[in-house]
Order: C-alpha cells, then sequence, then structure tokens
C-alpha cells in the first residue's frame, strides 16, 4: 500500500490537496477538476485497502446503489451502436461516478478539514462571482449580448447552482455556534442575493425558493424558533400568492394587442405605417411590429450610422430588427419621431446587436416579464419554457419505443436526431437538443430499469441525510435535484463534478463532524 510507503499522514494530506483542489476549480477550470479527479481515483488504487473498503461500501446504501448504477451503465453497451459517443459519454460522467466513490473510501478526517474545504468553494465562488459581475456590468458589457455573458468561465445555470449552495452553507456558517466570524457570512448571502437578482437565472430563483421552503419546514419540525420560523413559513406562502396573482394580472395587462381601428395609418410626415397584428411579439408590453415606419427608419439610421439597417451585426442579426426590438422596449413607435428620442448611446448600443434598451428593466423582473412575452407566440424556437416543452414532447415518444432498456447512452444524440427528423419539429436545428431534464434523460438512456435505480438512488439519499439529522446535505441534495427537472446537470463534466464532490462530502463516513454540536 501506498501508505505503507509514504506514510498514512502523508497520502491523506495528498486526497485532501485533491478535495480542496476540486471546491476551487469548480466554478471556473475544467482542468484542475480533471488531474484532482484523476490523481485522487489513482491514489485510491495505489493505496487499496480490501477490508476497510468492502466494510464502508457495505454500509452505505446510497454508494452501493451507485456501483449498481454504473454497472448499469457499462451494461448498456451491449445495446448501443454508436461506441464512439457511448465512451465519450462514460468519460463526461466518470466524476459522477469516482469522486464519491473516493470521498467514501477516503473520508475526511476532522471537522476543520470540512470547514476548509467548504471555505474554499465559498472564497472561489465569491471571487468569480465578483469578477463576472464586474467583468458585465463595468470591464467589457459591449462584448455580451444577454446576461448569459455575465459567467464568464462555466455555464450560467451552473454556476447558479454553486451560488445557492453558496448561501446555504453561509446560513449553516451562521447557526454553528463554535464557527466565528457570523457577520462575513451575512455579507456573502447579501453578495449572492443581488448577484443572483442580476443574473436572471430563473431555475435559481426557483431553486432558492424551494430551499428556503424545504430549510423553513425542517426549523419548524425541529423546534428551533418556532415563532419566526412560523411567520417566516407564511410570509413565504403569502409571497408566493402574492407572486401567482401578479404574474396572472400582468400576462393580462402586459399584452393586449392594439385594436386595428385604434391604430393610426400614416405618420407625421404622411407615410404609412405597418401594422402587423398577426404576430404575437410583445417585450416590456408593446407590441413589436406595430407603428413601423420603414422608409422613416431607413432615413433617420443612415444619418447617425456608417452601417445600414440590412447590414448583420457580430450576431448574425439584422440591424432592422435589432432598432424595432430596441425602440419597442423603450415604447418608442418606429418612425421618424420615436427614432429622434435614441440617443448616440442608443445609437451605439443597437450596432452592438442590444435589443433591450439601457431603460430597460434588470435582474429579476427582467427575466420574468421575458418569460411572459414568450408565452404571446406560439413559435417554440428561442424560448426557454416552450422549447423544454418541445424536448421532452420529443423524449417521451422516443422512451415509449424504448421503455425497458433505453436506446443506450451512447445512442440518445443519435435517438433525439432521427425523432425530430420524423416529427418534422418546428424547432430550428441549432435549438433541437435533449430533453433538460436528468431524471427523465436517463429514463430514455436505460429505460424502465437503470432510471428507476437512479431514483433509488436519489431516494435512499435523501432518506440517509434525514435519518443521520444532516439538513445540510438534505438542502444540497434538494439543489441538485431540483435542478434535474429543468436541467441535464449530469452531462457536463462542471455538473458532475458539482453534485458529486458535495454528495461524496455528505455521505462519507466524515459527515459525523457536521451533525456534532448544532446549535
Amino acid at each position: 500500500m501506498l501508505s505503507g510507503l509514504l506514510g498514512q499522514k502523508r497520502v491523506y494530506f495528498i486526497f485532501l490537496l485533491c478535495y480542496a483542489a476540486l471546491a476551487f476549480g469548480l466554478p471556473f477550470n475544467k482542468v484542475v477538476l480533471s488531474l484532482a479527479t484523476l490523481l485522487s481515483a489513482l491514489l485510491v488504487l495505489l493505496d487499496f485497502d480490501r477490508k476497510a473498503y468492502a466494510e464502508r461500501i457495505r454500509e452505505n446504501l446510497p454508494v452501493q446503489l451507485l456501483l449498481f448504477f454504473l454497472g448499469f451503465h457499462l451494461l448498456s453497451a451491449l445495446w448501443t451502436a454508436n461506441f464512439t459517443y457511448f465512451f465519450f459519454d462514460l468519460n463526461a460522467k466518470l466524476p459522477f461516478y469516482v469522486i464519491p466513490l473516493v470521498l467514501v473510501l477516503k473520508p475526511l478526517e476532522s471537522k476543520r478539514h470540512y470547514l476548509l474545504i467548504f471555505g474554499i468553494f465559498l472564497a472561489s465562488v465569491a471571487f468569480f462571482s465578483a469578477w463576472n459581475f464586474m467583468a458585465y456590468f463595468a470591464w467589457n458589457k459591449d462584448e455580451f449580448s444577454d446576461t448569459r455573458g455575465m459567467s464568464q468561465f462555466i455555464s450560467h445555470i451552473r454556476f447558479g447552482l454553486m451560488i445557492v449552495l453558496s448561501i446555504v452553507l453561509c446560513l449553516f456558517w451562521i447557526i454553528r455556534r463554535e464557527l466565528k466570524y457570523k457577520w462575513l457570512a451575512f455579507v456573502l448571502i447579501a453578495w449572492f442575493l443581488v448577484y443572483t437578482y442580476f443574473s436572471e437565472v430563473f431555475s435559481s430563483y426557483a431553486i432558492l425558493f424551494g430551499v428556503a421552503l424545504i430549510g423553513l419546514l425542517f426549523a419548524i419540525q425541529r423546534g428551533r424558533y418556532r415563532r419566526l420560523m412560523n411567520f417566516s413559513f407564511l410570509a413565504l406562502l403569502g409571497g408566493t400568492l402574492f407572486f401567482v396573482v401578479y404574474t396572472v394580472i400582468s400576462f393580462k395587462q402586459q399584452h393586449i394587442k392594439p385594436k386595428a381601428e385604434d391604430l393610426p395609418e400614416k405618420t407625421k410626415e404622411g407615410f404609412y405605417y405597418l401594422h402587423d397584428l398577426s404576430s404575437n411579439a410583445f417585450i416590456n408590453g408593446h407590441h413589436v411590429y406595430s407603428y413601423i415606419c420603414a422608409p422613416e427608419l431607413d432615413r433617420e439610421w443612415e444619418k447617425h450610422s456608417d452601417y445600414t439597417l440590412r447590414d448583420t451585426n457580430r450576431f448574425g442579426y439584422e440591424h432592422y430588427y435589432i432598432l424595432v426590438q430596441y425602440m419597442t422596449s423603450k415604447g418608442l413607435k418606429k418612425d421618424a419621431e420615436g427614432f429622434s428620442k435614441l440617443t448616440s448611446a442608443d445609437i451605439r448600443r443597437i450596432e452592438e446587436g442590444h435589443h433591450l434598451s439601457s431603460e430597460a428593466e434588470v435582474g429579476f423582473m427582467n427575466r420574468f416579464h421575458s418569460l411572459i412575452d414568450e408565452f404571446t407566440d406560439d413559435d417554440p424556437n428561442g424560448k426557454t419554457v416552450l422549447q423544454r416543452v418541445e424536448f421532452l414532447k420529443t423524449g417521451m415518444r422516443i422512451f415509449k419505443k424504448n421503455w425497458l432498456l433505453g436506446v443506450g447512452s451512447g445512442d440518445l444524440p443519435d435517438a433525439f436526431a432521427q425523432e425530430y427528423q420524423v416529427s418534422k419539429t418546428r424547432l430550428h436545428p441549432e435549438n433541437q437538443l435533449r430533453t433538460h431534464n436528468q431524471v427523465f434523460t436517463y429514463y430514455i438512456s436505460f429505460g424502465i430499469i437503470g432510471g428507476t435505480i437512479f431514483v433509488l438512488l436519489l431516494i435512499s439519499s435523501f432518506v440517509y441525510f434525514y435519518r443521520k439529522r444532516l439538513p445540510i446535505g438534505f438542502l444540497f441534495l434538494a439543489i441538485a435535484v431540483f435542478s434535474f427537472f429543468s436541467e441535464d446537470t449530469l452531462e457536463t463534466q462542471m455538473g458532475a463534478t458539482f453534485f458529486a464532490l458535495f454528495f461524496g462530502l455528505f455521505i462519507s463516513r466524515g459527515n459525523k463532524f457536521l451533525i456534532a454540536h448544532e446549535n
């Protein structure tokens, strides 16, 4: 064994460095994650201890189900035709299988080391969230057409999950009596909430709400601060009711299409307007394709820009369509009179491809209204919710044809491509994606048998955390599962590593350090 050569303390220290590297690299670097994962897996093999390893696996049902699921994944090679993608997919999911197993076989040995890993992760997320925010809003915002560009290094959705988990870890910091500098935890929570608001990742809003609800239920169930928790729970429910009512009212008020008889035929200069009332497109509650006078727009634009309206910007869109949407977002008529109200800064933003004015709402309200706008047009392309409906419909048709064993992970992209072609989908080729639902993706890949093994893995883990009285683990798993219903979280290295690291930390025998001395 490696411990016999180097000593147990040195070997453990190397494992600790690997776990720290994973926590540090999650918000920004795949190379760091790959090296740390491979090194930790190699060390487990070099420091092989059959008796200790067997005992730790035998006493841990979630790990047993994880290994069973891995076995079924490998077995699916028997009915997979596309081996190139099979091995690519297996390689992408290796962190999901390897890291939890490594952490169970070589767990952290002290509470101080758990806090070290959490602290490194929090520091990394805080630093890169500040970097992202400054890069988007201060340094080089003109390089991005929407807030997806705010996340500089990884998917904005994956980073959103890390932000929500960071808030949970800060709450853990606050309620643990023995931990100091609680003021810093409050500062970080405030910052993470601000970042989440401006990130416009709607799944983060939904997950944060769900986690808050579960956290309150935990607190009430445990009898802590009962009056405060009951009040908070009622406030959360009241806020939910208000949000639902506000959504219904906003939808009805914001999307009232103008009537033909109320629309003027000509502009003040005598040119004819175009009013395309067949279009259901709205921006900020304003109908996009009414009050348009192309001759006046062409004339005025040429006075202020070196480009024509038919030239395309760096994103491939004609300036004409960006101008129309931009003026709509400001509530202007698309004619000479409306154009006169644009500033030179507005012209520059339009040339750069921004279809919303700088005066338009930002953050949560902008994302909220943009989602409402989606339902005014039945074309699913470019629409978050409607595209996902198409993904799920396509996935359901594939599952019905391969319900027992699935298509195999290697044939998953081919099955979707074929089904999109057969169904003559309205989605453009670049929008023909997979389900964006991790649980359903596994049912399609591995059928009713493999998909159910994965669900049992999740259920057993929830039960494990509940019985161990480990709310922080329960809340982490809730974050992950909530994300599974809107994203293929485990299909990318970042997503798989994020899940694997914290899942492994919370199901390993070292989690006893998180349970003791609760406030």
